[in-house]
């Protein structure tokens, strides 16, 4: 049986063997052409570029609650709580405790100031102008509660004792829950003051969700009752101090990436057949350079030296091409600029000097002729989730070993004759 078996095995051996082709491999095996990498650091492959604040919105999932201001931008965090009990008889010490997981800060040490919230809205569609996806915030949307809390330590918690008096009104000798606060919640927010300074807290999209938490009497059972429970939904709202959340700054000949508020960056960057031609080796004309294989394109940006976030912070970055030479300002998603399918977002860390952004797909449709190309367009996928953001060096840096770079790593052409 084991004769039989190795017999069949052999036999199948052969015919596969003589069945398979014998061509050499067209991508850099056997006979044919080996990638080759190019890395291009002359300034000129780089055009126009700048930096430009972007539309403020709502960053779905964020794991992040904030309060407090960074450059000119101040967040407030929005607070629903969970079927709150309407009419109890007391409150063990006339209080209720909310409980944060702290997460960061940045020179924090100042009061906590609480407010109602006085009209409805949605957590996934809250922005500076928007309450929910078909109103719009009133101009008396917060009224301040008679209450501070002065947060001048830092811990693996923030347990803030809010005075019951403050959620629950005395009528006719009970307690009865303020309608806004039941339907709407609480504000959490702080003084803007000249120096930059926040604190982090965790949402509920992360894994240590907050919590409201209170002991109460009521009249229909004479033991003491526990409410305990995470907080409905919470959101951060966040607009510029000086009130123009509809002028975008933009940033002339600086490269820059940020979430809030939402800085994106542009580089005309010369993928011109012209200039591929002239300057990758074996590609003679635009039938070469059409039939060309890219097999990885990068932008080779490093950290500006000056003027970073002043703690480390991770991004993801996305490319995008500018489709048109008359793009309106900012440039709009979809009319002016586009995503190229399947092409990779970067991972940023600013720990590091030195990134690689990933453009392969674009360059690979550039040279196919298969996309309008005016430059490119790089955005964090993290927008309007925290004040982090990024600095690069650019093609005016005083040391060349910053300026940008393009490498690309292709194969020629190659048909068996």
């Amino acid at each position: 049986m084991k004769f039989i078996k190795f017999s069949f095995l052999l036999i199948l051996a052969i015919l596969l063997t003589l069945s398979c082709t014998q061509k050499d491999n067209p991508v850099g095996l056997n006979n044919g052409p080996n990638p080759t990498e190019i890395v291009m650091a002359d300034t000129s492959f780089f055009g126009d570029f700048y930096s430009y604040q972007d539309s403020i919105g709502t960053y779905s999932n964020n794991t992040k609650l904030i309060v407090g201001n960074y450059d000119n931008i101040k967040v407030r965090t929005l607070f629903k709580f969970d079927a709150l009990p309407d009419t109890l008889q007391s409150i063990e010490n006339d209080e209720l405790k909310l409980t944060l997981t702290n997460k960061d800060s940045l020179n924090f040490g100042r009061m906590l100031k609480f407010a109602k919230i006085n009209q409805s809205w949605n957590a996934g569609q809250v922005n500076w102008e928007n309450a929910t996806d078909s109103t719009q915030w009133q101009a008396d949307a917060f009224s301040d509660l008679a209450f501070e809390y002065e947060l001048n330590s830092w811990a693996d918690s923030t347990v803030i004792s809010i005075p019951a008096a403050n959620f629950y009104n005395q009528v006719d000798g009970e307690l009865v829950i303020d309608s806004l606060i039941a339907d709407n919640g609480i504000t959490i927010y702080a003084d803007e003051n000249d120096e930059n300074s926040y604190v982090e807290f965790y949402s509920l999209e992360s894994d240590a969700d907050p919590y409201l938490s209170f002991q109460y009497t009521s009249s229909a059972a004479d033991s003491l009752l526990s409410y305990q429970s995470m907080v409905d939904s919470d959101a951060i709202l966040y607009e510029k101090i000086d009130g123009y959340n509809t002028e975008f700054v933009k940033y002339e000949n600086e490269l820059m990436v940020g979430n809030i508020p939402p800085v994106k960056m542009y580089m005309d960057v010369d993928f011109s057949a012209e200039t591929l031609i002239e300057n990758l080796e074996n590609i003679g004309d635009t039938t070469d350079l059409r039939q060309m294989t890219v097999n990885k394109a990068e932008i080779i940006l490093h950290k500006n030296l000056e003027g970073q976030y002043p703690k480390q912070a991770i991004f993801s970055l996305r490319p995008y091409v500018l489709t048109t030479d008359t793009p309106t300002y900012p440039p709009n998603y979809y009319e002016d600029y586009s995503f190229v399918s399947y092409s990779n977002d970067s991972a940023i860390d600013t720990a590091d000097e030195k990134y690689s952004l990933d453009i392969t797909k674009i360059l690979q449709k550039v040279v196919a002729e298969e996309i309008d190309y005016h430059g490119l367009i790089f955005r964090s996928t993290g927008e309007n989730s925290d004040f982090e953001f990024v600095k690069f060096a650019t093609k005016f840096n005083s040391d060349e070993n910053l300026r940008p770079e393009i490498r690309i790593i292709y194969t020629p052409p190659f048909l068996d004759e």
